[in-house]
């Protein structure tokens, strides 16, 4: 069994003791004894995780119903989806696409290899793992985008600066936490000790929130869209962005020659108009107009 495998028995094992435990003098002493052996597992983990080629991105979710390591697999699906989001569109905001190779998209997945790497208990940790190693010009996307994240994420102006993928898919990260009425913690972890880390309350996150919201729902910038075409017509087109969400941009009809050279599935980059529309379910809804379009297959 793997020291991470057994640490995250112990933390489980603990998280029990500790609803049990009442209070004596004998508890007290086991308590004490059995957290030394978390803190021994918890430095051996490190240890080896210091020999990988792997960094770290910690989400740890405090509410009451948080506890014991499990959580529901909606907010799982919220946290993973974002994340990829995030991370991937804060690397494509980077790139000079007129310059990039065939395959770009692809290649950008495989080397961020992003994957859920566990759940722990100490309320609700979920842990999701990238590359670490370099390329031959000692570059690496993902620790370029954390850099750029952790920069950024003090304030929802700052936020912003990352551009419009990225802004959304922290919104949807703190509306994630803020649905389970949770603290967030973020932590960045990397195999050369580097940590970073970032917190708010449940208090903070609903100001972050509703500013996020404010800032986004604004017609005044353009919008940034990453994504796989699913849908083509002369009136507009669909994409699956990087997340999985459907996105629908309408075409004036200049861009219909320039649309009708793409094929689906296709990836690219899309800029975009916005303005607000009447909408009957809402106040009103954001229109997305068509304003360029470069391919990142």
């Amino acid at each position: 069994m793997s020291t991470l495998s057994r640490l995250n028995g112990a933390q489980r094992e603990l998280a029990r003791l500790e609803k049990l435990s009442n209070g004596s003098f004998a508890d007290t002493i086991a308590m004490l004894s059995f957290k030394q052996h978390v803190e021994d597992l918890q430095t051996q983990a490190l240890a080896e995780f210091k020999d990988t080629d792997l960094q770290f991105i910690d989400f740890r979710l405090s509410a009451p119903h948080l506890s014991d390591g499990s959580a529901p697999l909606s907010l799982v699906a919220k946290l993973t989806s974002a994340t990829k989001k995030l991370i991937l569109e804060t690397v494509l905001q980077t790139i000079d696409l007129a310059k990039h190779k065939k395959g770009l998209f692809s290649e950008l997945e495989r080397g961020l290899d992003l994957r859920l790497n566990a759940i722990q208990p100490g309320s609700s940790k979920l842990i999701i793992s990238a590359k670490a190693t370099p390329d031959l010009l000692d570059h690496n996307a993902a620790t370029s985008a954390l850099e750029s994240i952790f920069s950024h994420i003090g304030s929802a102006d700052e936020i912003s600066k990352l551009g419009s993928g990225p802004a959304h898919a922290l919104l949807d990260i703190f509306k994630a936490s803020a649905q389970e009425k949770a603290d967030l913690e973020i932590v960045w972890r990397t195999p050369l000790g580097k940590t970073r880390h970032w917190n708010a309350s449940k208090d903070s996150l609903r100001g972050f929130i509703k500013t996020l919201s404010k800032i986004e729902d604004s017609p005044a910038d353009p919008k940034e869209i990453f994504g796989a075409i699913s849908l083509i017509s002369e009136k507009k087109i669909e994409l699956k962005d990087v997340s999985g969400e459907k996105v629908s941009i309408f075409i004036d009809a200049d861009k219909v020659s320039e649309i009708k050279r793409l094929r689906l599935g296709e990836h690219a980059k899309l800029i975009c108009s916005a303005r607000k529309k009447r909408s009957k379910s809402k106040p009103y809804k954001i229109e997305l107009k068509l304003e360029s379009i470069s391919s990142i297959e």
